[in-house]
């Protein structure tokens, strides 16, 4: 059975970013006896801090002034992906399966939204996980494709693990068949 991740962006005036698996989850694994399980109030900060990090050491900018600077997310977007990733059940399994976020215009929604992709791609080891982008028009779902392309191609540590394939608009892992 396969997971499915779908990252839904609208990249116009507001931003809407949905992310969730499909209901066909996996047997479940042992529960994580070496740390107590997390209460599902509070985020792991293991997972967390592990997501909020990714951006900073791995993802860079694609945009104008900043691009090619390390991508340190403002305290609203640290704070979303640290709940995105964070949050875990007694398995270690993600809780949070689905997120509708509204950004105002100009406040980095194409560069999140692809940086999100592109953590889901490699932090996500669920087999044959796919992420899927969907915007308001084709030029603006291009537009963070093209960011995720950009984020992956400016780190040698990222090319190592996934394969950007413009000509059919998919970035995949290099060890199994998920997408972008």
């Amino acid at each position: 059975m396969t997971a499915v991740t779908l990252l839904h962006v609208c990249v116009c005036a507001i931003a809407t970013l949905l992310l969730c698996w499909d209901a066909a989850m996996p047997a479940r694994p042992k529960p994580n006896t070496t740390n107590s399980p997390n209460s599902p109030n509070s985020p792991n900060s293991d997972a967390a801090d592990r997501a909020v990090k990714f951006f900073a050491r791995v993802l860079r900018h694609t945009q104008a002034e900043y691009f090619g600077r390390p991508f340190t997310l403002l305290p609203w977007q640290e704070e979303i992906v640290a709940e995105l990733w964070g949050r875990r059940d007694m398995f270690g399994r993600r809780l949070i399966r689905h997120a509708y976020l509204e950004v105002p215009k100009k406040n980095g929604k194409t560069e999140l939204a692809a940086g999100l992709a592109v953590m889901a791609l490699v932090l996500d080891d669920t087999p044959a996980c796919q992420i899927y982008v969907a915007a308001a028009g084709l030029r603006q779902t291009e537009n963070v494709f093209r960011a995720a392309c950009s984020m992956v191609e400016q780190q040698p540590v990222l090319l190592q693990r996934l394969r950007v394939l413009r000509g059919y608009r998919r970035i995949t892992r290099r060890t199994d068949p998920s997408s972008f």
